[in-house]
């Protein structure tokens, strides 16, 4: 019987331990988790303090800071919810491209966090103009645009950013649209197909020199660039190919003294050149 008893009291001592020694952990647990919730939320260790924007020319930086806090607001999720957008690892390492769409002359946001001064910086990449793009309007009767003329800046991926005036020289060209309407900034011109390869035609026209009197496209089924020049012939080119190696063939002809005389140099079969 004392055996019994000695043994049930020993039990007991050890099932009072226990239950203390989990007592004192789930404590434990519940500090710790308390301390991590202070240090992820309550505390200024990770608290954004400012926003510095580099790198914006055309863009104004209140405009950028803007567009931060949009974003932050319009892509809220669990963990930026219990955060809030006061909080550095709320905030990604860059904007998505559809944020970054509501400012056309932007091309990338990434943000770089400073931890020690409570600092984002928003590295701003603006897009670049290449060339200019013009909706002609249709013409009258009389051969008068019906209406105005909208012209925009476009960049190397061919997006329309920023609104431009129509004009024509040897390093800055447009290309009137007689084909499409209603695409606006923010639009791209041509189906991202083509943007490298009129790159390649608007570059081969640049090196040759020549004097442009009008880059055109009429039809875009047909998938084709006009260029028409003074005093020259004109130039076909095709959006289906890269013109790059036109440039040469193009050079060659020029030096040749009947060149002024000729209709046309039809570049619109691939590794092909016919003119008359």
């Amino acid at each position: 019987m004392l055996e019994e008893y000695l043994s049930e009291k020993q039990k007991k001592k050890r099932d009072r331990r226990r239950r203390l020694w989990w007592s004192l952990a789930g404590i434990l647990f519940f500090g710790v988790v308390v301390f991590a919730v202070w240090i992820f939320d309550g505390s200024p260790i990770f608290r954004v303090d400012h926003f510095d924007v580099n790198g914006n020319q055309a863009v104004a930086s209140d405009d950028v800071v803007a567009l931060l806090q949009a974003s932050a607001a319009r892509n809220r999720t669990l963990w930026s919810s219990i955060l809030g957008a006061n909080n550095m690892l709320t905030w990604p390492k860059a904007l998505a491209t559809s944020d970054v769409a509501f400012i056309p002359q932007l091309s990338s946001v990434t943000l770089v966090k400073n931890y020690a001064r409570h600092t984002i910086t928003a590295d701003v990449v603006e897009r670049v103009p290449l060339a200019i793009w013009c909706e002609m309007p249709p013409t009258d009767a009389d051969g008068n645009p019906s209406g105005d003329e909208p012209c925009f800046w476009f960049d190397d991926t061919g997006t329309l950013f920023e609104k431009a005036f129509d004009t024509q020289g040897s390093e800055l060209y447009a290309v009137h649209d007689y084909a499409q309407t209603g695409l606006g900034i923010g639009g791209k011109m041509l189906p991202d197909l083509f943007d490298a390869n009129l790159i390649s035609i608007l570059n081969a026209i640049k090196e040759s020199g020549l004097t442009v009197k009008e880059i055109a496209l009429h039809d875009l089924s047909l998938e084709e660039i006009d260029v028409s020049t003074y005093n020259g012939p004109s130039l076909y080119f095709s959006l289906r190919f890269d013109a790059s190696e036109d440039i040469a063939v193009l050079k060659e002809l020029m030096g040749q003294s009947n060149f002024n005389s000729l209709q046309y140099i039809d570049f619109r079969t691939e590794n092909r050149a016919y003119y008359k």
